[in-house]
């Protein structure tokens, strides 16, 4: 089964279309971007398709040009070669045994990101304000820092 969904956004560089699907890669890097996120779901997305013997892509003519997504899974009956193991899977994430700090103060949010990243076999730290991430990075520093920026007190930009 095949299935395609292409938009007219604002497109993908050639040079990104595979980047795109590692964890926290954007293709927009400007801090004043107006997209927002973490550059997590098509990471993940790709992860499960995988799990399940599919495949995804991404095709797109570049920037202003929009982009489409395909994904191919097998179809019901038909057999699955060389489908890898979730284990497999999550051995090829970048992202695997690191240590990430997530700084976010909205409770939903941060458990939902937690949770997401320990899917991908991720040691995850959690910090609901600036001061608690400068203590968190002091006590265990990270491999890799996720901030929200709008945090009470003191901007994310400060904490970075």
């Amino acid at each position: 089964m095949r299935i395609s969904i292409a938009d007219s956004g604002a497109g993908i560089p050639a040079d990104q279309l595979e980047a795109i699907f590692e964890p926290f890669v954007q293709v927009e890097d400007s801090i004043t971007r107006s997209h927002v996120g973490l550059g997590l779901g098509v990471a993940i997305a790709r992860s499960i398709v995988v799990i399940y013997g599919g495949d995804i892509s991404a095709q797109s003519s570049g920037s202003g040009q929009g982009a489409t997504f395909t994904v191919v899974l097998p179809t019901v009956g038909q057999p699955v070669s060389a489908t890898p193991s979730q284990g497999e899977v999550l051995s090829t994430s970048s992202i695997k045994g690191k240590t990430v700090l997530l700084i976010e103060d909205d409770a939903d949010t941060l458990e939902a990101l937690a949770l997401t990243l320990q899917l991908e076999s991720v040691r995850v730290q959690t910090a609901t304000s600036a001061e608690e991430a400068r203590k968190a990075i002091i006590r265990d520093p990270p491999d890799v820092i996720v901030s929200d920026l709008t945090l009470p007190a003191h901007a994310g930009f400060d904490v970075l």
